[in-house]
């Protein structure tokens, strides 16, 4: 049985969860679902922790402390999952809240880099703030890539949002790809 978080935050609206639950993406292989107990969203920190910690190299230095990649706006936040059905084992991440989560909590963590203030209202009101994605190396593949999308979609269609902001990362020392990246964009 699923441990309860203790916190009245994001997870605590079982009923979205519910009405989530049976239109979520599913396959032989993965469920796709959003966290709802805290062992869930300590499994998905933990994968997160692997993939930017010990992977990449990179991610929260604090991390390293009990091997999760924590942070401020963890608890404000759904988090959306892709599991390996056959183990259980958390596959696939996204981190999401909307404008009414944010608000009531620390903002958005896109806030803490950009300015938002010019930022059209309807954009911010009908969209969702998604980041922390990471798949686990040995699911790595368009098929897991693709369940997080349609479980993107599925979110932002049942709360009626319409577009998806966020932030992302791109490694590497090469400025010549950053810039070529920055310019397609």
């Amino acid at each position: 049985m699923a441990v309860r978080r203790k916190s009245t935050r994001p997870l605590s609206n079982v009923r979205l969860i519910d009405e989530l639950k049976v239109r979520m993406p599913t396959d032989a292989t993965y469920d796709v679902g959003i966290a709802e107990s805290e062992a869930e969203v300590m499994a998905l920190q933990s994968l997160r922790y692997s993939v930017f910690n010990v992977e990449m190299k990179e991610g929260l230095s604090a991390s390293h402390i009990e091997g999760l990649d924590v942070d401020a706006f963890d608890d404000q936040c759904h988090h959306l999952y892709v599991r390996h059905r056959d183990t259980g084992i958390m596959v696939g991440t996204y981190r999401m809240q909307t404008v009414d989560m944010a608000q009531s909590h620390n903002g958005f963590y896109s806030g803490t880099l950009f300015d938002f203030s010019a930022a059209p209202r309807q954009l911010i009101q009908r969209g969702v703030e998604i980041g922390r994605a990471c798949i686990e190396f040995d699911h790595r593949s368009l098929k897991v890539l693709y369940l997080l999308w349609k479980g993107l979609g599925v979110y932002a269609a049942h709360l009626d949002k319409q577009y998806l902001f966020g932030c992302c990362s791109l490694t590497g020392q090469n400025e010549e790809e950053g810039l070529a990246v920055k310019n397609y964009l």
